[in-house]
């Protein structure tokens, strides 16, 4: 592989160092917040890629390039159809100014044009609203002509007003890798919804994320309806879910994990964020305990709780219980800063994890709550409670007492 860094430079020629290189089968290109580079450069790049007949995998990361538009987009798109052994495109456009909505549709024509089928499309967008259907569209054409996808990373394209995205992922029936970034108000219920329909047919999804961060109108009915589809892919190792600052998420929507997980017996790592929703209780934090205690084979556990003023060292309890299932853990990260956690729960979960002998990273964050200050707790104590684990690489007891 071939990692060339233009940040920051100025560029006589972007291709000369390896441009001859045709047995190159791996190149990643960073031009990240270059001002210089503009269509001109983009020529030279497509000139040099055509020449690089047996490449597999190619990255480009744009991003904050002040010169780059839908115009060099096309270009670029346009050189890449020629490259007939291409298998994977990671394409970084986000915050480039120049830059409009409009660059879907030259995404799309180039997907399009394509002779080949890609196996891994990965695609960073600034977030754009309001976009045009048609135009979603277009692009929406270009990505279903490539069947044969099995990892596939998409920016938000407010889902809510645009279902022909969502629809068309359900075609994609090879996929094993899916990341969605929805954040920022850009999908509610209904989006979720539509979301999980498609994702009930995609049966050999071994990973699965949904960056749905700070979308103020997913409620309960949403949610529920998004971790029901869950049941259906059995073959999940890995999944993170990020619903962070979704404040319309209570204890009762939290309810449907028990039943969504239950069937995941390969799951491997999970990373969950409820963060700041501030209607998530201890009786929520059961429910994602009585979730986890089905999954056996798990390996990595995150968990986040941040900002729930709810949550208890009896919430802390029903964590503790489901933990002892586990024997084949190795990293777990619990975040709880700005909680009502007291040292009391503190001690449950040191006890806990202090069994695990294979154990190889823990991370506890426990910042800015108040039962813990008063009653004067020193987190730092806690590092010589971990002594028995000689797997353990890291760890972290962090308490702030002023």
């Amino acid at each position: 592989m071939l990692n060339l860094d233009f940040g920051y430079c100025k560029i006589d020629s972007v291709c000369k160092d390896w441009e001859n290189s045709s047995s190159l089968q791996s190149l990643a290109l960073n031009f990240s917040s270059n001002p210089w580079f503009d269509k001109i450069g983009c020529y030279e790049l497509g000139q040099a890629l055509k020449k690089v007949t047996n490449l597999k995998a190619l990255c480009l990361n744009f991003e904050r390039c002040p010169e780059i538009c839908d115009e060099a987009v096309t270009m670029i798109m346009g050189d890449i159809g020629s490259l007939t052994g291409l298998k994977s495109l990671d394409l970084n456009l986000n915050e480039c100014e120049r830059v409009t909505r409009s660059v879907l549709v030259n995404l799309g024509q180039g997907l399009k044009a394509c002779s080949f089928s890609l196996e891994s499309i990965k695609l960073n967008l600034s977030i754009f609203r309001g976009i045009p259907p048609e135009d979603l569209a277009e692009f929406t054409q270009g990505l279903a002509k490539h069947t044969g996808l099995k990892d596939l990373s998409l920016p938000c394209f407010e889902f809510d007003r645009n279902h022909n995205v969502v629809d068309s992922l359900k075609e994609l029936v090879y996929l094993q890798s899916l990341n969605l970034n929805c954040e920022h108000n850009t999908i509610c219920d209904l989006g979720l919804e539509s979301l999980s329909q498609s994702l009930s047919k995609l049966i050999l999804l071994q990973n699965l994320s949904l960056n749905s961060r700070n979308n103020l109108s997913i409620t309960d009915k949403g949610f529920e309806s998004f971790v029901f589809a869950l049941q259906n892919l059995t073959d999940l190792k890995k999944l993170e879910l990020d619903f962070c600052l979704c404040r319309s998420i209570t204890d009762e929507g939290i309810k449907g994990f028990v039943s969504a997980l239950k069937n995941l017996h390969l799951l491997k790592d999970i990373r969950l964020d409820f963060g700041y929703c501030g209607n998530i209780t201890d009786k929520g934090m059961k429910q994602v305990a009585l979730a986890l205690k089905n999954l056996a084979s798990l390996e990595n556990i995150k968990l986040s709780f941040n900002g729930l003023k709810g949550i208890t060292e009896r919430g802390m309890e029903k964590l503790c219980h489901c933990l002892k299932h586990f024997n084949s853990l190795q990293q777990i990260v619990l975040e709880f800063n700005q909680t009502n956690m007291t040292s009391y729960g503190v001690h449950s979960i040191v006890r806990v994890l202090k069994r695990h002998v294979f154990l190889k990273s823990i991370e506890l964050s426990f910042y800015h709550c108040p039962e813990l200050i008063k009653s004067g707790f020193k987190g730092k104590r806690l590092n010589q409670a971990f002594s028995n684990l000689r797997y353990l690489k890291y760890h972290q007891v962090s308490c702030l007492l002023q």
